[in-house]
């Protein structure tokens, strides 16, 4: 059988082009690779390519990314982050590189080190299974971080580092940037000194981004105990490592979890993640909430401002048992839920309603704070407001007010459409409505001659 070798730029051109109309739908025909978004970085593009095949279950995959867009100045790069993938291969064909992943299978390089720095061509040049090797800098500024780790979790309350052993000045500025995260930041010449917040000691084992907000929902943990049943529900449960998870769902059509609860876990952070999970739980049916609730938790706990907790495509797999251990629990209920009562789940087409609050606003006042948002997302970009326009605001299938359909003035660049939709959508989520979904209106042309 032969080898199936996905062609990068062609997918990552497909991307691009069809964000020019559209922002979500994008999906190629490998639906393995339904997760993936392509990256302005190539490096970062091929290894989300790689991480969503992964999560969607393929145990390896084959790349082709053309010199054009990976310039073999990149080449060592992409081969040092994607050593910790697991089995990890780069072939040289002369006009492009071949990058083959595996989560099972090493790799056995076919050259000498000699040949493969100098990047023999049709030759495995990178193929060997173990620690990425890390530049000085990014040495330097991991080995200063997994300290601070140690001391957040060992309970101290400051850690003076040296920047004057950083082998950059990039590196020293890096640092800084990052060790902002765990603490209270004062330089004084070459000696910067961490007041480490001691708040943060008992979730100190999950990424920075997770931290404030864990140890919020850490201070209120509101659903340990066991589920009341209703007269029209089902009393559903598993257990993993003695941690324990029910759940009552309703018998009609809709499967709505009712209740959610807990009990078992121990460390503080995982404690308060599955909390916090079973909260998100209430109100989905099963389906959705075994397939979905561990984004929506990763969704709930982020704090933004925080660089991402993982690189490449975040999802409760890699991102530490804390997420993870929920999500599995929710799985083993999805299970015993479809043999207990005979469900063979559909494919689940679930949408989750807009906000009471946004439901109650009148279609104006709805049109009005999108076109606020819109003004003032432009003036903060820099670009005057007639480059993009509210056209109108449209239902969905399910009758909801949030597609926001924009038209572009004539003097925006065809590229620069899609890096605009997609600010402003986030922009629209985080300070509107989560629901809102944004849509490039093609503009009709309005001469009656060439519609004929």
């Amino acid at each position: 059988m032969s080898e199936e070798i996905i062609d990068y730029d062609h997918h990552a051109a497909v991307f691009e082009d069809s964000l020019v109309t559209k922002l979500r739908g994008n999906v190629p025909k490998e639906k393995y690779l339904e997760l993936w978004v392509p990256d302005a970085d190539p490096v970062t593009g091929v290894l989300n390519m790689i991480d969503a095949a992964f999560e969607a279950g393929r145990r390896s995959i084959a790349i082709r990314v053309s010199q054009k867009l990976m310039p073999k100045d990149r080449w060592a790069q992409l081969r040092s982050l994607g050593l910790a993938l697991g089995g990890f291969a780069l072939e040289d064909t002369g006009d492009a590189l071949i990058v083959r992943a595996s989560g099972i299978t090493a790799f056995e390089a076919r050259t000498s080190e000699t040949a493969r720095d100098a990047g023999a061509k049709s030759q495995i040049w990178a193929g060997v299974v173990g620690a990425p090797k890390l530049s000085a800098d990014q040495k330097y500024v991991q080995d200063q971080l997994t300290t601070l780790q140690a001391a957040q979790a060992g309970g101290k309350e400051a850690v003076a580092i040296d920047l004057a052993a950083a082998p950059s000045a990039s590196a020293g500025d890096r640092l800084k940037a990052r060790i902002a995260e765990y603490g209270a930041v004062a330089v004084s010449g070459t000696t910067a000194t961490v007041t480490l917040d001691p708040a943060l000691k008992t979730v100190a084992d999950l990424a920075p981004a997770f931290r404030r907000r864990a140890l919020d929902a850490a201070r209120k943990i509101l659903r340990e105990g066991e589920p009341r049943a209703g007269s029209d529900e089902i009393v559903i449960e598993a257990e993993i490592d003695g941690v324990h998870m029910a759940v009552s769902v309703e018998t009609g059509k809709q499967r709505i979890i009712r209740q959610a609860r807990h009990r078992g876990a121990s460390k503080p952070s995982e404690r308060a993640a599955i909390d916090l999970f079973c909260a998100i739980m209430e109100g989905l049916p099963i389906q959705e909430a075994a397939e979905h609730a561990g984004v929506k938790l990763l969704d709930a706990l982020r704090e933004k401002g925080f660089p991402r907790p993982v690189r490449g495509i975040m999802g409760f797999r890699n991102t530490g048992p804390a997420f993870n251990r929920p999500v599995e629990l929710a799985r083993a209920i999805y299970r015993a839920y479809a043999g207990k009562t005979g469900f063979e789940p559909p494919i689940n087409f679930f949408e989750a309603p807009p906000s009471q609050a946004w439901m109650q606003l009148s279609r104006d006042e709805q049109a009005r704070r999108i076109q606020a948002c819109l003004a003032e997302f432009l003036r903060g970009i820099g670009r005057p407001e007639e480059d993009m326009q509210l056209e109108s605001l449209q239902l969905n299938t399910k009758r909801y007010p949030v597609r926001v359909f924009i038209l572009y003035a004539k003097t925006v660049a065809y590229g620069d459409k899609p890096r605009l939709m997609m600010a402003f959508e986030r922009r629209l989520k985080d300070t509107v409505e989560l629901r809102l979904q944004v849509y490039n209106q093609e503009m009709a042309d309005k001469s009656p001659l060439r519609r004929l």
